[in-house]
């Protein structure tokens, strides 16, 4: 038996519920937080955009927008929580999907998404930005 699974199995059987860290084993991996998702329409007609975050598998934030001709919008702090993210934006054309832990480190956490429409309905995730503290769109 490995020595995790071990610890692991005796603290949940209570048979050493003192011994330090066995509660919450640390993870190496960070989390992201995501701090301002924008969604731009760069084409000339208006678009239905679909934003939807999930942690793993699981769906945590679903959002459908109708976006006028060269508009934006934009979603701050759209989940609260650090976690595993994928973001994914989706027109009648096109989709496009960022999976956030192949942008952050432990030391950058926080990201910011920008996900434009071109003439066609092409959906493309443009520019992702890291960084280690919140901000606001003021700051940009």
């Amino acid at each position: 038996m490995h020595r995790r699974q071990f610890l692991a199995l005796l603290c949940c059987s209570g048979g050493a519920g003192s011994i330090a860290g066995c509660v919450n084993l640390p993870s190496d991996e960070p989390h992201a937080r995501i701090d301002v998702i924008s969604l731009q329409n760069r084409s000339d007609e208006p678009v239905e955009l679909t934003l939807k975050i999930t942690d793993g598998e699981i769906p945590v934030f679903t959002e459908t927008v109708s976006l006028p001709e060269r508009t934006n919008t934009a979603f701050e702090t759209p989940v609260a929580e650090p976690g595993k993210y994928s973001i994914s934006v989706s027109s009648e054309d096109g989709r496009s999907q960022v999976d956030t832990t192949e942008h952050i480190s432990t030391d950058e956490p926080y990201v910011f998404v920008i996900f434009r429409v071109y003439r066609g309905g092409g959906v493309a995730a443009d520019d992702i930005r890291t960084y280690d503290e919140e901000q606001t769109l003021s700051d940009e």
